[in-house]
């Protein structure tokens, strides 16, 4: 409870923070044209995955679009971080990579961050590919993963409570049947569980 009475101290008598992702001049020219390199084949797939994606479902175009809006909106909220001196941000690059898919959501979160740094002073030219690898990238694919492995650990942890469900429902099912074949085999006859032969043939 502490803790909490001094982050939202500390939240409250921090000064406003506008600037973010890795500002314009930061990166050495090497850097930035290293991360651009990175970054690059990333963006191709993506675009390539959106044009297969586009081929088969036509609404895959809007959805994309809505997620752009999505990242772009989201990665514009600042959180003062009062003991670094700088700011944060959500990305909703993952939602968009369990949406679209993680290169996809790449290709969205470059071009929303480009936007960003035109246009708001958010992030740089320069340091786009940079942006793009540890926001688009490290984001999308973390959050897809996360979210892959979540649905994994899902089906296992169900696994202990229906497999042994399963196994008493077959069971029971099994010798509902088998009543029903001893006592009214006219019945099974009838949902063609079985045959007439059969039926007259345990008759």
């Amino acid at each position: 409870m502490q803790r909490l009475l001094l982050t939202i101290l500390l939240l409250g008598i921090a000064s406003p923070a506008h600037a973010m992702h890795i500002s314009e001049g930061i990166l050495p020219f090497d850097w930035a044209a290293f991360w651009f390199v990175v970054a690059l084949p990333f963006v191709a797939i993506g675009i390539r995955r959106l044009n297969d994606l586009s081929k088969d479902d036509l609404s895959m175009k809007p959805l994309v679009g809505l997620m752009a809006a999505v990242v772009f909106v989201i990665s514009c909220m600042p959180i003062p971080v009062p003991t670094a001196g700088t700011c944060s941000h959500p990305c909703g690059t993952g939602i968009a990579a369990i949406l679209v898919g993680p290169f996809v959501s790449v290709l969205i979160t470059s071009v929303a961050l480009l936007i960003q740094a035109l246009f708001l002073a958010h992030g740089g030219i320069s340091t786009l590919g940079a942006d793009t690898v540890s926001m688009g990238v490290a984001g999308s694919f973390a959050g897809w993963l996360v979210f892959r492995g979540l649905r994994g650990k899902i089906v296992v942890a169900f696994i202990p409570t229906q497999l042994p469900l399963g196994i008493l429902e077959g069971a029971m099912t099994a010798g509902m049947v088998t009543l029903l074949y001893r006592k009214r085999p006219d019945l099974l006859v009838k949902m063609r569980v079985i045959k007439p032969q059969e039926a007259a043939i345990h008759a």
